[in-house]
């Protein structure tokens, strides 16, 4: 029986010695390519010409990868609609335009400077208020939450309030930044280590980006150094990164992003701008109650539609509402792609029910307590 007892973590004794293995531990080979991504200057516009000559005429260049080298330049857990590398539109701020292969790993970043970017900058969408205005949406929740009658609720309620709850973004942090080493096989086959929540994922976008069949690939995950729902779709660009560079070099590549690089390039948790109206009785009881809630996805899918959703279901937290009304709405914007973070848009949904008994309690010089002890399930 365990029931009571103290049982460690399988990997607690490795992880404080210092002995557990995460990708960047595994040793390098001789042969060893180590991969930088070049990323965008501006938040949108487009990609005019990229000029190689002073990074090629360093002692440790070994080549460059861009989108014409990708047999697919196509990803997305849901829609198939970012570029793995930019081909001519940039939409946000750090996106990967293009690969340079080291031979040497302190090279790396000096690589990076030393590529030269012409971009043509145009106007960006930097937030959700801006996206509403020129109704840049990625997805539109097809159908509203709906229990009883809210308008005539709320028409009849002794007390109306109307507001809007707002909260930023979060970067997951997680211990390993993103991260992936691959080895070219025989017959044209990948093997991929990497830092993922979701190998299947990283095998079909490393499988498509190089053309070649899924069985061809294998994605091995020991572990992943943390993840919160950042590697849950973006740690497979990243793999692909470095498996193009194994494919067409032949020689292992191994692509770390530093900490400072990984902020800068992937999503964080979707900032949420939600409207309501509620209608409530002298008790502080809910009658009625109508939220919009609006999500900043950034400016490809990733896995937008299904947290917008998620926070929609999350909106009633612990309380019965008998009159509702939650619609939801994820726009377009020229931010980073917004993806998967722990909670996956429940806690913007349940934040927006919890600061509204705040903003009752104030109304009517009430505890906040009481109230939510009136309206719980």
């Amino acid at each position: 029986m365990s029931v009571g007892k103290n049982i460690g973590h399988d990997s607690g004794v490795s992880h404080v010695t210092g002995k557990s293995i995460f990708v960047d531990d595994r040793p390098e080979y001789g042969q060893e390519l180590f991969v930088g991504v070049v990323t965008s200057p501006i938040a949108k516009g487009k990609l005019k010409n990229i000029n190689i000559s002073k990074a090629k005429a360093h002692e440790d260049f070994v080549g460059m990868i861009s989108a014409k080298d990708l047999a697919t330049n196509r990803w997305g857990t849901i829609v198939h609609e970012q570029p793995i590398l930019v081909e001519d539109k940039i939409a946000y701020r750090d996106e990967a335009i293009c690969l340079v292969a080291s031979c040497k790993r302190e090279s790396v970043e000096e690589l990076i400077s030393l590529v030269e970017l012409e971009v043509e900058k145009e106007t960006p969408v930097s937030s959700i208020s801006q996206a509403k205005e020129q109704e840049s949406m990625i997805y539109k929740a097809p159908s509203a939450f709906v229990r009883g009658d809210v308008n005539n609720a709320l028409k009849s309620a002794p007390h109306t309030l109307k507001g809007v709850f707002r909260c930023g973004g979060q970067e997951h942090f997680y211990m390993e930044s993103q991260a992936c080493v691959a080895y070219p096989l025989e017959k044209g086959q990948i093997e991929v280590h990497s830092s993922s929540q979701h190998p299947s994922e990283t095998q079909r976008v490393v499988s498509e980006a190089l053309g070649i069949p899924l069985h061809h690939v294998v994605c091995i995950v020991k572990r992943m150094g943390g993840g919160f729902g950042g590697k849950e779709s973006q740690a497979a660009p990243i793999a692909a990164y470095a498996a193009i560079v194994a494919q067409k070099f032949g020689r292992p590549a191994r692509c770390i992003l530093t900490k400072d690089q990984d902020m800068k390039i992937t999503g964080k948790r979707h900032p949420f701008e939600n409207e309501y109206e509620v209608g409530f009785n002298e008790q502080g009881e809910i009658l009625a109650l109508k939220v919009d809630l609006a999500s900043d996805g950034g400016a490809y899918a990733d896995l937008s539609s299904s947290i917008l959703e998620r926070g929609m279901f999350h909106t009633d937290g612990a309380y019965y509402l008998e009159n509702v009304a939650i619609t939801g709405t994820c726009y377009r914007t020229n931010n980073h792609p917004n993806t998967a973070f722990r909670g996956f848009g429940g806690p913007q949904g349940n934040f927006t029910i919890e600061s509204l008994f705040e903003d009752i309690a104030l109304f009517l010089g009430k505890d906040s307590y009481d109230i939510r002890r009136k309206n719980i399930y």
